[in-house]
């Protein structure tokens, strides 16, 4: 129970009574009204949809068999005409043709027990009208007896379509002929159009194959074509229903069908849903209007007990504001409890945060000339590093241009220079150049923690590029490198500039590696190949390979068997291959010589749960 509190000749209510008040007064009524008005008018139209298309359907199906069992009735008054048995085949072709001019058939068939036509009397517009898909018809009606109507048969225009009503002729208990009257798929159409349908509803006639007989609306487009599966899987399973639809245009439909208990065809109507809902918009827009009158009340009621809340809560936010701005706070009587024991604590706070700003900033004082230690440290210790990895990376373009600018210089010195591989040559020193200055800006980068400078890029690219780089020295020591990328490779999101540098420095150590090997066969094979969800990239040579004895540090820090080399360059290269989520290895290869393999993944860093620090060759 709330109950108020007693301050001097005041009584405090807690702000939890306003709040349950204003939720009663203005949330329980509105949800109450709002959702018995909206579920009364759905059911209401809902049921009242269902019920009257559904009766509608099977009027329609009533309509059809009429005509069915009007024409299967004329068919055996003709059949039991002493026409034929006396021969008088020009007497029985003047009934059937008076037959077909009084009533909506189209053509009039008899056929013999083996199915052979014998007489085929046609309308003066459709005359010459084959009997297409007869054959299986007939059968059934001499197998059983009885009379069958067909489904669906193709037929030439402007019939689009035909179905056929045949009933057996029987002499001496035997059936000896088959007659058959044939309806087009136009005339069923316009039996459903008499029926005055609203503007707008379409209906349609289904047979048992599923297929669309008679459609009121564009016959000429659908007829022919399968009925929706949804509705052909609701139909199978009841002979009268209703579902919600779309109609072959794609129009939203509720649909009701009835199955005929003689075709055993389908009546379907779709009424289009935006027709529907014309009642159940005016309840909404009814509801609509007693919800606002609910609201308002609410609303009015709680007015008051708003506006006394929000003073108590404006007056403890002045002082909250001025406890955050280091100042002295005032917080007026209030007139509600726990706005008053926020007030007490408010106060509590003030004193409490004077002492502990006090103590804080003595504490961040020492912090700071702490942290500045630390700070000069790390540097010292990062310049340490760095300068390791730049003695070792600057080489690297450093030597590109030393060797072109040695080719250039003996090309010029010719009686007759070649000026274009000069230009190239120069070229080259310059991408170096600007490839050293890159190498400068990315060890700066990294020693600053600048971010990464990632994006999608080609593989085959990053290999063509460092290939090139490495060209001069590979020409000066005889070695040929063949490149061999899988087509379609996908893009890999990494640092270019590393995973370039990561694949010339393997170059130039398998360069290296091949000094010892006879010239003419000294061979550098880089491959690139998707493995599931990676990029894995291989730089192969045919050297004398890794040594037993340097195999369990080949990847540290300074560990080398050059005589002028620094061993930081397959460190620094793993450093940078894990730092893109990868992995770098010495392979076994099966031929002679070394293979390093290192891969990539796919998709970009940043989609992993684990980002690795950023390093870098250059």
């Amino acid at each position: 129970m709330v109950k108020g509190i007693l301050i001097g000749r005041q009584r405090l209510w807690p702000i939890r009574f306003w709040l349950a008040r204003l939720a009663i007064l203005g949330v329980v009524p509105v949800w109450i009204i709002s959702g018995l008005i909206l579920y009364d008018a759905n059911r209401q139209a809902r049921a009242e949809l269902e019920s009257d298309t559904v009766q509608l359907a099977h009027a329609l199906v009533l309509a059809v068999d009429a005509e069915l069992t009007a024409a299967q009735a004329t068919l055996e008054a003709l059949a039991i005409s002493h026409n034929l048995g006396h021969g008088e085949i020009d007497v029985f072709q003047a009934k059937a043709k008076q037959i077909l001019t009084n009533t909506g058939g189209d053509q009039i068939v008899l056929f013999d027990a083996d199915g052979k036509e014998l007489i085929d009397e046609s309308k003066e517009l459709v005359d010459e009208l084959p009997s297409v898909g007869m054959a299986e018809v007939v059968r059934k009606v001499i197998s059983s007896g009885k009379p069958v109507i067909s489904d669906y048969h193709m037929a030439p225009p402007p019939l689009l379509g035909q179905i056929a009503v045949a009933v057996p002729i029987v002499h001496n208990n035997q059936v000896s002929y088959v007659l058959s009257m044939a309806f087009s798929s136009v005339y069923l159409s316009e039996v459903l159009r008499q029926q005055r349908l609203r503007p707008g509803w379409i209906a349609a006639i289904i047979d048992n194959s599923g297929t669309i007989l008679a459609r009121t609306q564009d016959p000429e487009l659908w007829v022919g074509h399968s009925a929706t599966s949804q509705l052909l899987e609701r139909a199978s399973a009841l002979t009268e229903g209703t579902l919600n639809d779309r109609t072959r245009e794609g129009i939203p439909v509720v649909a009701a069908f009835s199955q005929s208990a003689r075709s055993h065809w389908r009546m379907v109507i779709g009424i289009p849903s935006s027709g529907l809902t014309t009642k159940l918009r005016h309840w909404i827009w009814l509801s609509i209007a007693e919800l606002s009158i609910a609201l308002s009340i609410a609303l009015l009621l709680s007015w008051r007990a708003g506006i006394r809340i929000a003073n108590s809560i404006q007056a403890l936010k002045r002082s909250a504001f001025a406890l955050a701005s280091d100042e002295p706070i005032s917080i007026p009587p209030p007139e509600i409890s726990e706005i008053a024991a926020v007030g007490e604590a408010l106060k509590a706070a003030e004193q409490l945060l004077t002492d502990r700003t006090r103590a804080r900033d003595l504490a961040v004082r020492a912090a700071q000339v702490h942290q500045a230690e630390l700070a000069h440290a790390a540097r010292v210790s990062v310049a340490g590093e760095m300068a390791a990895a730049m003695a070792h990376e600057l080489a690297q373009p450093l030597s590109t241009i030393s060797a072109y600018a040695h080719a250039s210089l003996q090309l010029m010195g010719r009686a007759q220079p070649n000026t274009e591989l000069v230009r190239e040559g120069i070229g080259e020193i310059v991408d170096a150049a600007d490839r050293g200055g890159k190498i400068l800006s990315r060890l700066r980068d990294f020693m600053q923690r600048n971010p990464p400078r990632q994006g999608p890029v080609d593989v085959g690219a990053i290999i063509e590029v460092a290939a090139s780089l490495a060209r001069g020295e590979a020409i000066k020591a005889a070695v040929a490198i063949s490149i061999v990328v899988a087509p379609g490779l996908p893009r890999v999101v990494v640092d270019d500039i590393q995973i370039e540098q990561v694949i010339l420095n393997l170059i130039r150590n398998a360069i290296d590696a091949l000094k010892g090997v006879t010239p003419s066969s000294r061979l550098i094979i880089i491959e690139a190949k998707q493995v599931i969800s990676r990029i894995e990239v291989s730089v192969s040579d045919n050297g004398p390979g890794v040594s037993e004895e340097i195999l369990e540090t080949l990847f540290h820090p300074f560990a080398t068997t050059k005589a002028h080399g620094m061993g930081m360059g397959l460190s620094i290269s793993r450093t940078i291959i894990e730092a893109h989520g990868g992995t770098l290895h010495l392979a076994k290869s099966p031929r002679s010589g070394a293979t390093f393999v290192f891969d990539l993944p796919i998709e970009p860093l940043d989609t992993r749960s684990k980002t690795p620090e950023e390093h870098s060759l250059a």
